[in-house]
Order: structure tokens, then C-alpha cells, then sequence
């Protein structure tokens, strides 16, 4: 999908700082009125010289400019797309904007990269949870007084493509970027190959955060081992919170990081096995099962463990002949086709997919094969998507073709007669004619 950027430069903001004067006046001694009656004689006045006042200290003026840009349709691919954005100028940054410009969007990492080629992480802009559109997010400081040469993050869409917006401030000149779309750094989908499907049995450390299986996944935190062997584990959720014990053994622990086989620690994927509820996957178990964090459904919110990968839809971007975030109509025996949007790969090669149009709109379905399927663009044997014929099989009507089948058939609309507006599969070039004015 070709994707837009948009770059500018915000006006140089000059903050002034006043500053307040108070003038304090010395008043005179109570006099002291006992003693004789007598007024005694007046001195005559001394005049003192007048003492210059000290200049005021020069206001301070503190200019920051401003660079912005914006990134259209940013990747549904699961996990995230690395993006490189570069200043023009090396300059020392000031402070770092991030805004969700539409839909909803997941930043799992920022970096700035200085120009002696230092990666420092910018937590502030980092976000674990989904945010939604107009949320901002911004740096207090950035703790390097170098030159940055280039801004990196890594973002997820989710539902539709989002849009985000980079600002950037310094003190120095107005920040231009742009934006490199093939970064040098290792691809997000190259992380799992490399990582592999080790990191899910490793031991777990002190310090480390976990998730408890036989506790109902409740989180702890590893304090250490005991003299059998076992680890010693401070409750930081669930009915032992705040309890620390130890005996705990490695197979009941869940790790925060890494990946097995197949699937990684901050992947999104549906749960087939519960009403094909969208799901994050935030812990691994050492017989290469997962713990789920519920994003929708009637568990969002819930954490579980003991998860198959045979529960779940793979991260696959594509199967044979369609890709996820592809639209294309359904159709089923007894059902009128239907217009949906495939949202997951699965295991089997089936699809997942939402329901755009149809009885079923809004809902979700899974199992799905590509001879349930009709592309939306395209051509048959004599007659393409778009294309306006005469049914000669149905009355004459006249109807459109608005899909191309997989076996060659077609979907059409029916334009006119009692079944206006009715879509029907199946229909082939024999039944066609082309429309006559």
C-alpha cells in the first residue's frame, strides 16, 4: 500500500521571562515621647547623597523551534514496522511529541541515535498498552546534551492503519526530518528468527517479573533461591499479594520476554478456542504454552495462562493467495455473500476474518477457506469487477459484478427487478450478457 508522509516546521515559540521588581522603603523609629515639655531644637536637614539603583539583570530569552512530521498508514504487521526517522541537521533535542493521528496504535520502542552513533531508549514515549487516537505522549528531558542524527521507534496499528505525528524541539534552528524507509537496523521480523525458541526455558534471575501458572497467572517478582533449589517469589498480584514463599519451581513460572516455536512476548493474535477474542501474548511457559492478556470480549482485561499455540492464530502476514487486511466477499451455501476483511492467518491456512457487510456485520468468523472467497477487483473469463451485464439466466435484469471467484465465477449485485440491491455467487459467463443502452 503506497504510504504518504507529510513534513513542516511549527514557528520558533519565544518564551519571555519577566522579571518583578518591589521597591522597600525603610520607615522611621517609633519616637520616644516622655521627658520635659520643652520641643527640642530642630537639626538642620542633612542632605544624603542618593545612592544609584542597581540595573536590572537582562531578561532571559529561551527560543525553541519546532519540526514536525507525519507519517500516513502506519503497519498492521503483528509485533510492529521499525521506522528511521532522520534530521537533516544533527542537533541537540530538547524534547520529543508523539501523537496518534488516527486510529489506534501500540509504540513498543524509541531511540534517539546520536551522531557518535549511541542508541539511547526514550521510555517516555514508549507505551505497552494500545493507544488511541489524539493521544499524546511527551518527553520531560532528554538525558544527552549531543547531537541527535536519527529518531527510530517501532509501531502497531491496530483495527485500522494509523497515522502518528513526530515532533521535535531544539534551541538551535528548526529540526527538519525525513523519513528513511529502509532503516539499517535488524527488521522487527527477523528478531524471533534470531532469537529463536530458546529464550522461553531460560532460568529466571533475581529481579526478574514472572507470571505464576498454578496462581491463576498472578505476577510476581523473583527474590532469589532457597536451599532446595527453588526460587523464592514476592506476590505482586492475585490472592498472595504482597506474600513472599519460596519452592517455587521453574515449570511454574512464566517468563515476561522472549519467544518460543512460534509466537513472541507482545504478538497480537485471536484466540480461536474463545469467541475469536483478540488477545496479546505478555508471558511464555516452559512446555511452550502462553499467557493471554484478553484485549476484547468478555474477558478483556483478564490475564490466563495454559494457552496452546493451537488456540491462537498465527502472525503470518499472508497465506496462499490473500494477505491479512485484504477485503473480500464471502459466500457460504444458504448465506448471501457478505463483504469482510481478513484479519488473521491461521494454522490450517484458513482465514479469519470481520464481518463488513452482511446479517452478521461487526462479528468475527474463523475456518474460512480461499473457495469461500471472491477478490473485489480483477477479471474472469469475459467480464471484470465493475462491469455492468445483463443477467439473461434471471429475467434480463440488469446487475454488476462485484467479485471474481476463485473457481472463475462471479458475485453479482442485482441492479434492478424485486431483488434490487440483492447480492448472489455463482453465476457464470453463460448466464451473461453485456448490457446494451
Amino acid at each position: 500500500m503506497k504510504r504518504r508522509w507529510m513534513a513542516g516546521a511549527l514557528a520558533a515559540l519565544t518564551l519571555v521571562q519577566t522579571p518583578a521588581w518591589a521597591q522597600m522603603l525603610d520607615l522611621p523609629n517609633p519616637g520616644d515621647f516622655g521627658g520635659t515639655d520643652t520641643p527640642a531644637p530642630l537639626a538642620p536637614p542633612v542632605q544624603e547623597p542618593e545612592q544609584p539603583k542597581p540595573a536590572p539583570s537582562p531578561t532571559t530569552l529561551k527560543t525553541q523551534y519546532s519540526g514536525f512530521i507525519t507519517i500516513y498508514g502506519v503497519s498492521r504487521k503483528s509485533g510492529g514496522t521499525l521506522y528511521r526517522l532522520e534530521l537533516q541537521q544533527a542537533l541537540p533535542l530538547s524534547r520529543l511529541d508523539l501523537r496518534v493521528a488516527a486510529s489506534q496504535m501500540k509504540v513498543s520502542a524509541v531511540n534517539i541515535i546520536t551522531v557518535s552513533g549511541q542508541r539511547l531508549d526514550v521510555r517516555d514515549l514508549r507505551s505497552d498498552e494500545v493507544l488511541a487516537a489524539g493521544t499524546m505522549k511527551s518527553t520531560s528531558t532528554l538525558n544527552t546534551q549531543e547531537r541527535i542524527a536519527a529518531i527510530e521507534f517501532t509501531a502497531e496499528s491496530f483495527n485500522l492503519e494509523a497515522d502518528i505525528t513526530l515532533t521535535v524541539c531544539s534551541d538551535k534552528e528548526v529540526p527538519k526530518l525525513a523519513w528513511k524507509r529502509n532503516p539499517p537496523s535488524t527488521p522487527v521480523a527477523d528478531e524471533h528468527q534470531r532469537r529463536g525458541a530458546l529464550t522461553y526455558r531460560r532460568p529466571v534471575r533475581e529481579g526478574d517479573r514472572v507470571f505464576v501458572i498454578e496462581r491463576d497467572s498472578a505476577q510476581a517478582v523473583v527474590l532469589g533461591k532457597d536451599n532446595g533449589g527453588g526460587y523464592i517469589l514476592r506476590f505482586l498480584t492475585g490472592e498472595l499479594a504482597g506474600r513472599a514463599g519460596g519452592g517455587w519451581q521453574r515449570n511454574s513460572l512464566a517468563v515476561m520476554d522472549g519467544c518460543n516455536e512460534s509466537l513472541c512476548v507482545g504478538d497480537t493474535v485471536y484466540n480461536l478456542s474463545r469467541e475469536l477474542a483478540q488477545v496479546r501474548i505478555v508471558g511464555l511457559q516452559t512446555d511452550g504454552n502462553v499467557v493471554l492478556q484478553f484485549l476484547d470480549g468478555s474477558l478483556a482485561g483478564r490475564i490466563g495462562g495454559n494457552w496452546g499455540v493451537n488456540d491462537l492464530t498465527t502472525t503470518k502476514s499472508r497465506g496462499k493467495n490473500f494477505g491479512v487486511g485484504d477485503k473480500v466477499y464471502l459466500f457460504d451455501e444458504g448465506r448471501e455473500p457478505a463483504l469482510v476483511q481478513i484479519i488473521a492467518v491461521e494454522r490450517t491456512g484458513n482465514y479469519t476474518v470481520y464481518f463488513i457487510q452482511g446479517e452478521v456485520a461487526g462479528r468475527r468468523g474463523n475456518n474460512w477457506t480461499e473457495q469461500n472467497f471472491a477478490r473485489v477487483s480483477g477479471c474472469g473469463k469475459n467480464y471484470c469487477v465493475g462491469d455492468i451485464v445483463t443477467n439473461i439466466s434471471r429475467d434480463y435484469l440488469r446487475v454488476q459484478i462485484v467479485g471474481v471467484q476463485m473457481n472463475g465465477r462471479y458475485v453479482l449485485r442485482f441492479l434492478e427487478g424485486n431483488i434490487a440491491g440483492r447480492l448472489g455467487n455463482n453465476w457464470g459467463d453463460e448466464d451473461l450478457r453485456k448490457f446494451r443502452y
